[in-house]
């Protein structure tokens, strides 16, 4: 579900500082975001949620660390 630029390559998402984070530690969930609204609004998956396995992004130790 991540956004059409930033699909993996070879398995992989490229951080904008060029690290390389193993596509499969990272879990993309589309929801309907919460708040107020009137009629047709929110009527979207409009919120998204990321999350990362951070000891099976491929990482090096000093940067799982941070």
């Amino acid at each position: 579900m991540p956004a059409a630029d930033q699909q993996p390559v070879d398995g992989y998402y490229i951080t904008p500082r060029g690290h390389r984070i193993a596509a499969a530690s990272v879990e993309w969930a589309a929801t309907r975001s919460g708040g107020p609204g009137g009629q047709h609004a929110n009527t979207t998956d409009s919120a998204v949620t990321v999350t990362i396995d951070v000891a099976s992004t491929g990482l090096p130790p000093v940067l799982i660390e941070r």
